[in-house]
């Protein structure tokens, strides 16, 4: 798998009063058999708002032009790592599926968190299937207006490297920890300021992947490390500790965070936070969600791999 730049395009739709945002892959760029989304059935806009103030649509595509495949889906709580599921369906070829969360887990024990999706066989177990790939949307009530965010899943257990080699699709996966079936090893951000005159404000989240599908990732700490966008002074080098997923705003995680990247009238204040893979697990896949008041907006920055920390360089 090969880094590739991560692109943000952002859409304003005067006319409805909602604003939209869209982004490549938070993982890695290409089809995956495995599909990581986040998730959130409660407001990023407002934080004091309860459950049921956003909603969350997950789209999982077969690319296959002729084969139809079988996929299963975890639903986790990302605070506690309780799980719904699996839930196994078919896609025809060439389909999309589509899952509002809602429909499956209440919002008030499943607030937050990630859906696990696989390409499996008919016993559920995964397989090589390197045609999947996915887009999550947030509806997010809290605001004055309804702010819309659209982001495609973070896709892992991808068979890039023996496409064209025949190699089979729908093969078991031999190995849970091939290099092929990890997240990002090491992946990057850049944020605004907090407050200012847009009223900025963020959620970072992290997902480590683990490494049987379908299952919880173990406890993790990462390495973040804080850069200051207007003159590069690395503002904290530390490890983070969580026992889950990572859903946290950057003032949560970093000390005098205010202090360190004042949001004043100027553009360039804020940063670049770097996240390093430290745990158990098979890397992560992640997001920066940016949210202002001033106009409402929620917009997702996806993780970009660091450069030089490709599949191919970890064993």
């Amino acid at each position: 798998m090969k880094p590739i730049v991560r692109v943000v395009l952002v859409g304003l739709l005067a006319g409805l009063g909602v604003i939209a945002a869209a982004g490549e892959s938070w993982a890695v760029f290409a089809g995956g058999s495995r599909l990581m989304f986040y998730y959130t059935q409660r407001s990023l806009v407002n934080s004091g708002a309860g459950p049921g103030s956003a909603a969350t649509i997950i789209g999982i595509t077969n690319q296959n032009s002729s084969t139809a495949v079988n996929v299963a889906l975890n639903i986790f709580n990302g605070s506690t790592c309780a799980s719904f599921g699996p839930v196994q369906f078919g896609i025809g070829a060439r389909r999309t599926a589509r899952v509002n969360i809602s429909d499956q887990v209440a919002a008030a024990s499943f607030p937050e968190g990630w859906v696990d999706v696989r390409a499996v066989n008919a016993g559920g177990a995964p397989i090589q299937w390197d045609q999947l790939s996915g887009k999550g949307t947030i509806l997010d009530f809290g605001g004055v207006n309804t702010s819309v965010a659209t982001y495609e899943a973070g896709a892992v257990f991808s068979d890039d490297a023996n496409r064209g080699t025949g190699a089979a699709q729908g093969a078991l996966i031999a190995d849970n920890n091939d290099v092929r079936t990890f997240g990002a090893l090491a992946g990057q951000v850049e944020f605004w300021a907090q407050g200012g005159p847009f009223n900025t404000n963020h959620r970072l989240v992290v997902i480590p992947v683990s490494v049987t599908p379908g299952t919880a990732p173990l406890a993790s700490d990462h390495q973040y490390v804080w850069t200051r966008v207007s003159d590069g002074t690395v503002t904290r080098n530390a490890e983070v500790l969580f026992p889950c997923m990572l859903a946290s705003s950057l003032a949560d995680l970093h000390p005098d965070f205010a202090a360190s990247y004042p949001n004043t009238v100027s553009l360039v204040d804020g940063g670049n936070i770097r996240i390093d893979n430290d745990g158990p697990n098979k890397g992560f896949v992640g997001a920066l969600f940016e949210t202002a008041t001033n106009p409402s907006l929620l917009v997702v920055h996806p993780m970009q791999q660091a450069i030089g920390l490709t599949m191919e360089t970890h064993e």
